[in-house]
C-alpha cells in the first residue's frame, strides 16, 4: 500500500525506475508503498496512484459528476449537532474592560469535558493555553487601536510622544508578565493529575507548555512594539507637519460670519466622519476575527473538521475530493468562504453581522461626540480655535475615539477666523443625526471586496484555527491540533478520526478493489509493513513510530469507530472506484445500514475540543 503526507505517492513496478529523483525533506517525500503479507495471500499488495494521475482523471469527469449530491442536500435543521456546531453570539464578556485590559475572561471556553473519548485527558489544559495566546493577542490588539493610541493622539511633542510610548510599553510588559506569571501556577495546577494519569511518558510536559506560553508572550510583544512604533510614527510626523504653534496664534476676538461657519462646519463634518470611518474599519477586523475563532468554532480546529465533515456529506462530490487530497488548501478556502458568508452575507433586519456590531460601535462613539459637544455649548463665545481646543481636549480625554490635533488641522485656517460659532454649532447639531446614519449606510453596504483589510482577517482565522497543517502519514486525516506548536509542548500529531484507506486511493494491487481497512488497525498487526522507494526491506507497520516519530495513531480492535467516513466510502464508493481507477470497495457488511443522520451524529461526541 502506498502512503504519505504530501502529493508524492508512486506504487506501481514500471515507475519504481523513476524513484530516484531528487526530493527536498527526505521524511516526507519518500516514495512510500504498504505490502501485506500473510500465510494465505502472501505478496498481495495494496496500490495508490500519484495524485497528478487521481486529478487529472477527476478532472475529465462530467460536470454532472463532480456535483452530484448537491439535490441529496439536507438543512442544518435535520442534522443533530453538538456544541461546536452552534452558531450564535453569547453575551460577550470582553478581555477588555473595567479598564483593565489585562483581565482575561476564560469560564466561557473552558466547559467541562467528556471523559467518555480517547485524548480527551490533555485537551483541556491544551485549549486553556489556547485560549490564553488568543486573550493575549485580543486584548493587546484593543488596547493599542483604543486607549494607547488615544494616550500617543493627546501628545503635542516628540519628546512627550517618545515618553509616553515608553511608558505605555513598560505597563503593557509588567502586566502581561503578571498574568503569564499568574497562568503559569493556574496551568500548574489544573495539569498536574492528567500528567500523572497519561503524560508521563513526557516528563517535561509543563515546561514546554510553559516555554511555549513564553514564546507566545514574546511574540505579542514584537507584535505590540510593531504597532506602537508605527502609532508613534505617524504622530511625530503630524507634529512635524502641523506644530502646535501653527494653530494658537490664527484667532484673536469673535467671529461673526455665518457663511464662514458654515463651510468650518461642513469640514468638521467630513474630517470626524472620516475618522471615525478610519477607526470603526479597525476595529472591526478584530471584531470579525474574534467572532470566528472565539464564538463560532471557541479556538478549536476540532469544530472545523467538524462543520467541514457536515457540509460535505450533503455537498458535491468535487468538495469531498479536494478535501481529502488536499486538507489544508481546502479548509483555507472553505473557512474564507465560512467567514464572508457569515459576516457580510447573511442578514438579519436588513444587516449583515458586520454592519450590526459596526453600528454598535459607531452609535457608541457619536454618544461621546454628542456629549462633548453638548458641554461645549456655552462656549459659543468662544473663537473657532479655542473651540476646537476644548472639544479635542473633551474627545481625547474620553479614550473612545483616537482624534488628534493633526486630524482637524484644516479647520485652523485664516479662511475660518472670522466664523460665527452660534451658526457654527446650530449647523452641526442639526448634523449629527445624518452624520450617523451616512456612516452606518457605508458599514450595511460593505462586503469582502470593499473592506480593506479583511485579507489578513483571513490568514489570521485559518492560522489560528487550523493550527497544524500535517496529515497521516496513511490516511492523509488532518492532525486535530489547532496550536502550531503543539509538538514543542510535547503533545505529538494525533487524528480525532481516521479514515478508511481507500478513501486515499489505497486499493488492492490484484483485484483493484478500494481497501477499507484504517491506519488504527494497521498500526497494531504483525503481518503488515511498509517500504521506501528506495529500500527493499519491510519496516513494520506497528514501528512506525521509528520513521514517523512526532505521530500518535491510536489503537482500536474495530473497523467501525469512524462511523461517518464509513458511511462516506459505503455512499460514495462507485463515484471514489472512478477518481482512483479502480474497483468498488468490499463494503462490511455493519457500514451499509448507516443513514446520513448516524454519520454526522457521531461526530458530537468525538468532536468535542482540542
Amino acid at each position: 500500500m502506498t502512503f504519505g503526507n504530501e502529493n508524492t505517492v508512486k506504487v506501481s513496478k514500471q515507475l519504481k525506475d523513476d524513484s530516484s529523483k531528487h526530493e527536498t525533506d527526505i521524511t516526507r517525500e519518500k516514495i512510500q508503498w504498504l505490502e501485506m503479507v500473510d500465510s494465505l495471500h502472501r505478496g498481495l499488495v495494496f496500490i495508490r496512484e500519484q495524485n497528478a494521475e487521481i486529478l487529472k482523471r477527476f478532472n475529465n469527469f462530467p460536470t454532472e459528476t463532480k456535483m452530484n449530491g448537491q439535490a441529496n442536500k439536507i438543512t442544518s435543521k435535520n442534522i443533530p449537532t453538538g456544541k461546536g456546531s452552534k452558531h450564535h453570539r453569547p453575551n460577550k464578556q470582553s478581555a477588555y474592560k473595567d479598564k483593565d485590559p489585562f483581565m482575561f475572561d476564560l469560564s466561557k471556553s473552558n466547559r467541562c469535558l467528556r471523559n467518555t473519548y480517547p485524548f480527551r485527558t490533555d485537551r483541556k489544559t491544551h485549549r486553556l493555553l489556547q485560549d490564553i495566546k488568543w486573550n493575549q493577542y485580543e486584548t493587546v490588539q484593543k488596547s493599542v487601536l483604543g486607549k494607547f493610541t488615544c494616550e500617543v493622539q493627546k501628545c503635542e511633542s516628540q519628546v512627550e510622544v517618545e515618553r509616553t510610548v515608553e511608558d505605555i510599553r513598560s505597563d503593557l510588559v509588567s502586566a502581561i508578565d503578571r498574568k503569564t506569571s499568574e497562568l503559569e501556577v493556574s496551568l500548574g495546577r489544573s495539569t498536574t493529575a492528567k500528567r500523572r494519569s497519561c503524560m508521563d511518558c513526557v516528563p517535561q510536559w509543563k515546561d514546554n507548555i510553559v516555554a511555549c506560553l513564553h514564546d507566545h508572550k514574546e511574540k505579542v510583544m514584537r507584535d505590540a512594539d510593531e504597532q506602537l512604533n508605527k502609532i508613534k510614527s505617524i504622530r511625530e510626523q503630524e507634529i512635524y507637519l502641523t506644530p502646535v504653534t501653527n494653530r494658537k496664534t490664527l484667532f484673536h476676538g469673535l467671529g461673526t460670519n455665518k457663511d464662514s461657519a458654515k463651510k468650518a462646519a461642513e469640514l468638521f463634518i467630513i474630517l470626524i466622519t472620516k475618522k471615525i470611518e478610519d477607526f470603526v474599519s479597525a476595529l472591526m477586523a478584530i471584531e470579525i476575527q474574534q467572532e470566528i475563532i472565539v464564538f463560532t468554532f471557541e479556538c478549536q480546529k476540532s469544530y472545523v473538521l467538524k462543520k467541514i465533515m457536515q457540509d460535505i456529506a450533503s455537498g458535491n462530490f468535487f468538495d469531498c475530493v479536494q478535501y481529502i487530497l488536499n486538507p489544508n488548501e481546502f479548509a483555507r478556502t472553505w473557512l474564507t468562504k465560512f467567514t464572508n458568508t457569515k459576516i457580510f452575507h447573511q442578514k438579519k433586519c436588513g444587516k449583515s453581522f458586520y454592519a450590526k456590531i459596526a453600528n454598535k460601535q459607531i452609535e457608541d462613539i457619536f454618544k461621546i461626540v454628542g456629549h462633548c459637544i453638548k458641554q461645549l455649548k456655552s462656549e459659543e463665545k468662544l473663537n473657532l480655535a479655542s473651540w476646537l481646543d476644548n472639544f479635542l481636549k473633551s474627545i481625547q480625554n474620553s479614550e473612545r475615539l483616537p482624534l488628534s490635533s493633526a486630524d482637524l488641522a484644516p479647520l485652523y485656517s485664516h479662511y475660518y477666523e472670522d466664523a460665527c460659532m452660534t451658526t457654527f454649532m446650530l449647523f452641526i447639531n442639526s448634523r449629527l443625526a445624518n452624520m450617523e446614519n451616512g456612516i452606518v449606510q457605508k458599514f450595511i453596504e460593505a462586503n469582502e471586496n470593499t473592506v480593506q483589510g479583511i485579507d489578513d482577517s483571513h490568514k489570521k482565522i485559518v492560522d489560528t484555527l487550523w493550527g497544524c497543517t500535517e496529515c497521516c502519514p496513511f490516511c492523509h486525516e488532518p492532525c486535530f491540533y489547532t496550536d502550531q506548536d503543539h509538538i514543542k509542548q510535547g503533545f505529538s500529531h494525533r487524528c480525532i478520526q481516521h479514515r478508511p484507506l481507500g478513501l486515499y486511493g489505497f486499493m488492492d494491487d490484484h483485484s483493484h478493489e478500494l481497501v477499507t481497512e484504517n491506519c488504527n488497525l494497521l498500526i497494531q498487526t504483525s503481518d503488515k509493513g511498509y517500504k521506501f522507494k528506495t529500500e527493499e526491506s519491510l519496516r513494520p507497520c506497528k514501528d512506525y513510530k521509528e520513521e514517523f516519530c512526532e505521530w500518535n495513531i491510536q489503537l482500536l480492535t474495530s473497523n467501525n469507530e469512524s462511523k461517518y467516513w464509513n458511511w462516506f466510502m459505503c455512499m460514495r464508493k462507485e463515484q471514489l472506484a472512478q477518481v482512483y481507477g479502480g474497483k468498488d470497495p468490499n463494503i462490511p457488511a455493519e457500514w451499509i445500514n448507516c443513514t446520513m443522520n448516524d454519520a454526522i451524529s457521531s461526530l458530537d461526541p468525538v468532536y468535542i475540543c482540542s
